[in-house]
Formats: structure tokens, sequence, C-alpha cells
């Protein structure tokens, strides 16, 4: 599993607006590129109309495995218990026109956190 440390999250300003946000995430398996509207509720982040991109790596390469780990690290480092990710209608891809399922990533030991 990865932690805050092994991640860099890199927020492009020039791509971002309001609470949309363009993030490059670099992690030990590549780097990723998001796109999403980002709001906190209580403890929890939520991004809605996701969009990511690998930038170097293939289509289906990064896993849902690494996009467990890649959470609990940016929960970690951002300090919230909760992503909440509800994706973009898809455009390209596996099935466009398709929106995706709604992915949520509970940190795995919230209380130990904040001792």
């Amino acid at each position: 599993m990865w932690t805050a440390a092994d991640i860099r999250i890199v927020v492009t300003d020039d791509l971002s607006e309001d609470n949309a946000l363009t993030v490059r995430l670099s992690t030990p398996a590549g780097t990723l590129a998001m796109l999403a509207e980002v709001r906190f509720v209580d403890r929890r982040m939520v991004l809605s109309g996701v969009h990511t991109h690998g930038e170097d790596m293939g289509p289906r390469q990064f896993g849902m495995v690494r996009l467990r780990w890649l959470a609990q690290a940016v929960m970690e480092a951002v300090d919230c218990d909760e992503i909440v990710l509800e994706g973009a209608v898809r455009t390209t891809g596996a099935g466009p026109g398709r929106r995706p399922g709604v992915l949520r990533f509970r940190r795995a030991d919230p209380a130990a956190a904040r001792d």
C-alpha cells in the first residue's frame, strides 16, 4: 500500500476554476491526470464529474487495487475519512455515453489518523 509520502499531488492552476480542479497525481506506478468538481462534506471529499487519464500508462494498466492505494494515500494527505468518486459520462473508451458507477473509498483506520 502507498502512503502520502509515496504520491505527489500537483494542482494545475491554469486548468482549474472555482471548485473544478485539474490535478496530476504522481504515484510509484505512474502519473494520472484528473479533472473533477471537488467539495467537502464533513470529513468526506466528493469528486463529481471525474475524468482521468493515465499520462504514462495504457488503458487498464493502473487497476482497482492501485486506485484503492491511491485513495488511501490521498485521504492521508488531505486528512479526510472518505472519498466518493462520481464519474462523468464517458465520451470515449469503454461504453461511450455511459456514466460509471459511484466509487467509495473509506480510510483504513480514521480514528488512528486523528490520534
